[in-house]
Order: structure tokens, then sequence, then C-alpha cells
């Protein structure tokens, strides 16, 4: 959602704009999906991180966000550490339920 339109949305699919609803809606209609885990701390991040299969190729994303902003591929936990910590630090929504 955006300020200037708060209630935009298609009036089907509420998870559309959220990337890890989207990924659960799209396994419970039986389609295959990648590992994913909405984090709240780089020790999370790390945790899951880790339980992946090496080399590690991990796509560190908001889990709002448009037209691939603050999107990256992580093939070290350094790198993935660094993306995490950004996304940690900035909101990437402008809706103000999203804020702690």
């Amino acid at each position: 959602q955006h300020v200037l339109t708060p209630s935009r949305s298609n009036g089907i699919l509420s998870a559309r704009r959220d990337k890890l609803q989207m990924n659960e809606a799209l396994a419970a209609a039986g389609l295959s999906t990648a590992a994913q885990a909405s984090i709240s701390s780089w020790e999370e991040a790390e945790a899951f991180l880790t339980a992946l299969p090496a080399p590690l190729h991990a796509v560190v994303k908001p889990r709002r966000g448009q037209s691939s902003l603050r999107v990256g591929l992580a093939t070290s936990l350094s790198q993935a550490r660094h993306m995490v910590n950004a996304l940690l630090e900035t909101p990437t929504s402008l809706d103000s339920s999203e804020v702690p």
C-alpha cells in the first residue's frame, strides 16, 4: 500500500504484494517454491542461511518491495550479512502498519 492510495488491491488476493505470503500461496496450490525465511535479526538470517546446501546462493530481498529494489544475490555469509543488515536498518514500505 502507498500513502497516496491506501486501499490499492486487486480485490482477489491480499498476498500479491507480500513475497512471503505469495510463496506460501503458491506452495499451498501445489507449486514448487524456494526455501524462504522472514527474519527480524541477522542471527535468524544466519541460522536459515547455514541450513541451506553449499555453495551458498541466496537471494536477499525485502518482504515487500517493487522493481527489484534492494534485491541481491549473496554467495557468502559476509555478503548476506551486509545485505540483511541494510534491509533491517531501513524500512521498505510506507505502510505505517508495518513500522514497529
